[in-house]
Parts: structure tokens; C-alpha cells; sequence
């Protein structure tokens, strides 16, 4: 593996987002389908159905969605209606009143926990021929159907994860590029500790981590 690969690769797994990933990857759904809607949808005629997998049920059912500050999938999905991001960032930029105005009322959204295991989302619009699927990673769009077109974006496939010794030969490397974005990942990861350095703090999260 190229130095060039392993930044791609490690870039399409460090992804920003406020908040909890499965309630994010809820609301991106919903956020990227209305993205595509003639209109925006109103609170009161609007309606979907949510096919979740197990593991994102239960984890999407126990986060608090950002600014909501409200537990639960219907918040993460009425904050996805009311996203003005265009990113996977989803709860970084919403309109609160709005979100809250889908809230008042869960009649329009259908949930439907699915036997699967991992990542999976899925969001149909009734009657419209309009659905979008999220598998795997939580920003992965693995299917987008438009009014019966299939709008799927199709992504550059990417290289496969480095084996342990080709890690070992990146890290001799020293590649600039390479350690600037692992040094950025890091420290936006490793909270400030007054006393510690870098090298201390990081080791200090591995064992507290590892521990649990």
C-alpha cells in the first residue's frame, strides 16, 4: 500500500460529525433524500418508512440527537428533515423549529426494526417510488432511488485495509502527508491534559479505553 492509498483510505473513514453516528446516519438519510424533492416536505402531509438494522435501532434509540436534545430515532430523523447541511455532519446545521414541528407528531413516521446485524438504513416515501439505503459504513449511500430512477452515486472503490506489515512499512515511511493527518486526527481525538504530553495522553486513552 501507497502512502497515497492509506490517506485516501484512512480520509473516507474520518469523517466529522456532531453527535452520535447512528442517529447521524439516520438523519443523512432523510437529509440527502429531501435534498432531491421538488419541495420542501410539509410537517403536515409528509410521511416515510424507516427500516433500521438491530444494532442501529438499539443505538440510534438511546442517543440524544444535538440541540434536540431529545432521545430517540424520531428526533434523529425530524433533524435530518430539518438539516441545511450537505454533508454527513448532518447536526451541525438544522432548523430547530422545524425539527421540533415534525416532532409534535410521530404519526408520520413508520419505523421498522429489520433482522440485520451492522449498518443499514433504509427510508422509503410512500406512493413516490423514493427511498434511499445506507449499508456498511454510516455515510454509504449503497442505493438512491428517485421517483423510480436510480440516482445512486457511485463511488471510486477503495483500497483494500493494509495488512499489519504493510502499516509497519507506511510507518517507516515517515510520510508527511500521512503523519500530519494522523497528528490532526489525534489530537481532535485525545482532550487536552495540562501535565501529559502527547505521547503520555495518547497512551493514557488506549489504556483507559482497554480497560473499559
Amino acid at each position: 500500500m501507497t502512502p497515497r492509498e492509506a490517506i485516501r483510505l484512512l480520509q473516507s473513514e474520518i469523517v466529522q460529525v456532531v453527535g452520535c453516528t447512528e442517529p447521524a446516519a439516520i438523519a443523512y438519510a432523510f437529509r440527502t433524500l429531501v435534498r432531491h424533492l421538488p419541495r420542501k416536505p410539509d410537517p403536515r402531509s409528509f410521511r416515510a418508512e424507516l427500516r433500521i438494522s438491530q444494532d442501529a435501532f438499539r443505538n440510534a434509540s438511546t442517543a440524544v440527537v444535538p440541540h434536540l436534545k431529545t432521545r430517540g430515532i424520531l428526533a434523529a430523523a425530524a433533524a435530518g428533515l430539518a438539516s441545511r447541511a450537505d454533508s454527513f455532519n448532518v447536526f451541525a446545521d438544522f432548523d430547530l423549529r422545524r425539527a421540533r414541528t415534525f416532532m409534535k407528531n410521530s404519526a408520520w413516521l413508520k419505523i421498522v426494526p429489520v433482522p440485520r446485524r451492522g449498518l443499514f438504513v433504509h427510508v422509503q416515501l410512500p406512493g413516490l417510488r423514493t427511498g434511499i439505503t445506507l449499508e456498511g459504513r454510516h455515510d454509504h449511500v449503497e442505493k438512491l432511488v428517485l421517483f423510480g430512477e436510480d440516482r445512486t452515486p457511485r463511488e471510486k472503490p477503495l483500497p483494500k485495509p493494509p495488512t499489519l506489515g504493510e502499516v509497519f512499512k507506511l510507518a517507516r515511511k515517515r510520510d508527511p502527508q500521512l503523519e500530519a493527518l494522523a497528528l490532526d486526527f489525534i489530537t481532535r481525538q485525545v482532550p487536552a491534559e495540562k501535565g501529559f504530553s502527547l505521547e503520555s495522553q495518547i497512551a493514557r486513552r488506549i489504556s483507559g479505553r482497554m480497560s473499559g
